[in-house]
């Protein structure tokens, strides 16, 4: 049976609806940056409540993805495991009314919104993959600078870049 993310908000009991199972990989294939490619399955626990009219999903994800060092071009894989809290609100809703048992500290500022009477988390899970991704990963050996601060090049007061040698004989008023 495949895994649903599209939710109606009248079938989530009262302890709450756990989602739970894998995704395939063609599924993550379209949430991931170009210098990424997928390695498996993407392992879904979500636990999804209604708190009055608000729904609150909590839970992780779990992908291995595969890429080439943006360094070296080695070879190399990265875990993706990503943390969900996400409260959404009615798009109708004017204020936020939360129960107990639902930690604000963790609910990002910005809330979400649905519509209707289904609840679609697809396009949030797919945002928070595109978020844990590094523009520019590396393998764990590929050296770094120690010091961020150290420049990568350095160059004598007296070297003359041979592009700009014309510019030394300029004559300023």
């Amino acid at each position: 049976m495949a895994l649903t993310l599209t939710v109606p908000i009248d079938e989530i009991p009262e302890p709450g609806l756990t989602i739970q199972g894998e995704l395939p990989e063609e599924w993550l294939a379209p949430s991931l940056l170009a210098a990424y490619s997928p390695s498996g399955a993407v392992a879904v626990t979500l636990l999804v409540r209604k708190f009055n009219a608000n729904i609150y999903a909590e839970g992780r994800l779990d992908a291995t993805v595969r890429f080439r060092c943006s360094r070296t071009l080695e070879p190399g894989t990265a875990r993706l495991t990503i943390d969900v809290t996400e409260l959404f609100q009615p798009q109708t809703a004017s204020s936020v009314n939360l129960s107990d048992g639902v930690d604000a500290d963790h609910i990002d500022d910005e809330l979400r919104t649905y519509e209707g009477k289904t609840i679609d988390l697809e396009p949030m899970l797919r945002e928070l993959l595109v978020l844990a991704q590094e523009p520019y990963p590396t393998v764990g050996g590929a050296s770094a600078p120690a010091d961020p601060d150290t420049p990568l090049w350095r160059s004598n007061p007296d070297d003359v870049d041979p592009r700009w040698a014309a510019l030394k004989n300029l004559k300023l008023n």
